[in-house]
């Protein structure tokens, strides 16, 4: 059984209670009031007698013209004779016996089974006589027919459109419910984009309806999510793949090359071995370099505890200078103290790593510039060069994993596309930012903020290059 159909009924069974309620009340009301007058007219009769009797009027029909017409009256004397009746012997039947034993007391007279058709009363009349009057009691029991009758005729009618009136409103007021019941369905089919038509915020429906709304945009973010985490995923090892199989494909081709008789040539054996260590050397790095990444992502603690950044710098570009002792190397660090609370090893490859970017995508000779300030309480490093530059679009991928910024470079002198992720990844875990930004008039910049370590002691500007 549906809702509506529940809602109704019982909206229905309750106010047919309180109909029926209502009609019996009034009903009850209505029949004490035509009991009490009845009564009242009984007397009026009998008194009518007792007065004319005492005046000498002559007793007759017309003496009731301004009162309720008697069947029978009787008046009778003190031995219990009857000395005067207007009304037919027939009707004497309707008094009732000892009636006269209890003076001035209507009682009702039932004629037959049913209800009392008649009001019956004995009065005190003229020396000692006693008076008896009975009256019909036809009018009062048509007007409570005719009211019961009008009550359940209304009452049926009041039903009837109650009844109409709940159903139209159910359904009104239960179509949203239904629309709701559609966009589920339309979920189900596959369809995360469809959402629930907006109602009455302040309504039931309309906090159900923007609840799911809600609802359904987290599972739709949460599924737009999960797929781009897959893509990514597919991506990464389909990347990695493919970046493991040439120093793999390498080693097997040299292997092949021994095989076929290299190891008779000592000159072809030494390059053969010397390419083979190579290639191996290069997966190690590319297989340490994943872990990495993989142990960042899943967020483990860093070995932190204070880190003098000012040191860091020093001992990164001094060891970039022996790598490439053709390019100038210069810093700059501000009068405050560059002090991070982090892991050094971790924050040191982020500087090699950046150094390591410009010297493998800039031509050679192109000069670097370091710069370290605090601001706030952040330490600001930033990593300039003024190299060719990378696109636009570019940068806002240049820290995904297996991106080149030169596409032609080769694997050998570009690397696997993993420096920048990485430093992406410590940057992040140590609760900082980093960004990549063209400089004018050519150029690349890398800023990186850190977090810095509250220290009182500060140390006067550095500038070297």
């Amino acid at each position: 059984m549906s809702i509506r159909l529940r809602t109704t009924l019982a909206t229905v069974a309750i106010a047919a209670v309180a109909v029926g309620a209502a009609d019996f009340a009034s009903f009850v009301l209505l029949r004490r009031y035509v009991d009490g007058r009845a009564a009242s007219s009984v007397r009026s009769v009998a008194e009518t007698v007792v007065s004319a009797g005492a005046s000498g009027t002559p007793l007759g029909f017309d003496l009731f013209a301004g009162t309720d017409r008697p069947v029978i009256v009787e008046v009778r004397s003190p031995s219990g004779a009857v000395v005067k009746r207007i009304g037919s012997d027939a009707d004497a039947r309707l008094i009732p016996p000892g009636l006269t034993q209890t003076l001035d007391r209507p009682r009702a007279v039932e004629d037959g089974d049913g209800p009392a058709s008649y009001e019956a009363i004995a009065v005190d009349g003229k020396h000692g006589q006693v008076v008896v009057a009975v009256i019909s009691l036809s009018a009062e029991k048509e007007t409570l027919r005719h009211l019961l009758a009008i009550n359940l005729l209304v009452a049926a009618v009041v039903l009837a459109a109650l009844a109409g009136v709940a159903a139209f409103i159910l359904k009104q007021s239960l179509r949203p419910l239904l629309r709701i019941a559609s966009t589920a369905d339309a979920i189900a089919a596959g369809n995360l984009a469809e959402r629930v038509p907006a109602a009455a915020a302040r309504s039931e429906i309309g906090r159900v309806s923007s609840a799911i709304n809600r609802m359904l945009e987290e599972i739709e973010s949460a599924f737009a999510q999960r797929d781009a985490t897959e893509q990514r995923l597919r991506r990464f090892l389909a990347d990695a793949s493919h970046e493991l199989r040439t120093p793999l494909t390498s080693i097997r081709g040299y292997a092949e090359l021994f095989r076929r008789g290299a190891d008779r040539d000592p000159a072809d054996l030494a390059k053969a071995m010397a390419a083979i260590e190579s290639e191996g050397e290069r997966m190690s790095r590319l297989v340490d370099d994943l872990l990495l990444l993989a142990r960042l992502d899943e967020a483990r603690p860093l070995d932190r505890k204070p880190v003098d950044l000012r040191r860091l710098i020093d001992d990164a570009v001094d060891a970039a200078r022996v790598v490439d002792h053709a390019r100038s190397y210069g810093f700059e660090l501000g009068s405050s103290a560059l002090v991070v609370d982090g892991d050094e090893r971790r924050l040191r490859q982020v500087l090699d790593n950046l150094l390591a970017n410009v010297r493998q995508h800039t031509p050679e000779g192109t000069g670097v510039y370091l710069t370290g300030k605090r601001h706030g309480g952040e330490i600001v490093l930033l990593v300039e060069d003024s190299g060719p530059g990378i696109p636009h679009d570019l940068r806002d991928r240049i820290f995904d994993r297996f991106v080149r910024p030169d596409a032609g470079r080769g694997r050998d002198s570009g690397g696997a596309g993993l420096g920048l992720a990485i430093v992406r990844s410590i940057v992040t875990a140590h609760g900082g930012t980093v960004e990549a930004r063209a400089v004018v008039p050519h150029g690349l910049a890398f800023e990186v903020r850190l977090p810095a370590r509250f220290s009182a002691n500060s140390q006067p500007p550095l500038r070297v290059g």
